[in-house]
């Protein structure tokens, strides 16, 4: 048999990068003790793919890593320990940059979703604020306990990233695509972060309560990012679920600018 972890990239837009390491090094330390054949890492999208390919870069790394030397999962591993390696072995292996900012920002991004301070089980918060939970819903599910501070903070954090994203030095003959993912990747995270805090902001119950002006304005900005995603897709990509992904977009868009066409009426 072969343990089969994720790299829990799915329903982000950045990662769950804490999720990932620990559900690897849990594969990797229970196919050790009981005789495993081997370790299979999985990777995909649910409810369209928003996440880069360039996402799943650090769940790859850690696999290979554990996967051969699974007695140092075993004695010494922590989601610390962990950045630090991976933003050394990405940097010198995969992007080619001497600044190590790539690495870091990529990491940085994956761990955001744990600053909303809010808890979903098998997705990001900042993702279901730009792919709606089903067909007919006018509201978010931002999980446990969201604040309008944590994803103040976070649109912080965001925008910092970006800026630190400039200086990297990448010389991979990808740096170009790598680039582009990354930022789409910080742009839609900014996006989403923008319509938590609305939402929030204006009673946490229905995006039918923000003031049309910023709806209206959010509804924009998912636009923007939705034209964006297509060429940045397309540079490595099959089309796949593509169009999937955009259509999503392309709805909550839609619900922004008027939510009432899309309102249940027995949900208030």
């Amino acid at each position: 048999f072969f343990t089969c972890p994720g790299t829990s990239s799915w329903n982000s837009i950045a990662g769950r990068l804490g999720n990932s390491l620990y559900n690897i090094q849990n594969a990797a330390v229970g196919a050790s003790l009981n005789g495993a054949s081997g370790m299979l890492l999985t990777d995909w999208g649910d409810n369209g793919h928003l996440q880069p390919l360039v996402v799943s870069f650090p769940g790859y790394a850690t696999a290979a890593a554990l996967a051969w030397n699974t007695g140092r999962a075993l004695k010494s591993f922590s989601e610390e320990s962990a950045h630090q390696t991976l933003v050394t072995f990405l940097s010198l292996y995969v992007f080619q940059d001497v600044s190590k900012v790539a690495a870091d920002v990529l990491l940085s991004a994956g761990n955001l979703y744990q600053l909303t301070g809010s808890y979903l089980g098998n997705a990001s918060p900042l993702f279901r604020c730009l792919v709606l939970e089903n067909s007919t819903s006018v509201s978010l599910d931002l999980g446990t306990r969201p604040t309008l501070s944590a994803f103040r903070k976070v649109s912080k954090e965001v925008n910092w990233l970006r800026r630190r994203l400039s200086k990297h030095q990448m010389r991979c003959k990808d740096a170009n695509v790598v680039e582009q993912e990354m930022y789409w990747m910080l742009d839609a995270m900014d996006v989403a972060s923008k319509i938590a805090m609305a939402y929030i902001d204006y009673g946490g119950r229905s995006l039918l309560h923000i003031a049309r002006w910023r709806r209206v304005k959010l509804a924009a900005e998912v636009e923007v990012i939705s034209s964006k995603l297509e060429s940045v897709w397309l540079a490595r990509n099959r089309k796949a679920s593509l169009e999937d992904t955009l259509s999503r977009l392309a709805r909550t868009a839609a619900v922004l600018r008027d939510p009432t066409d899309f309102e249940r009426h027995d949900e208030f």
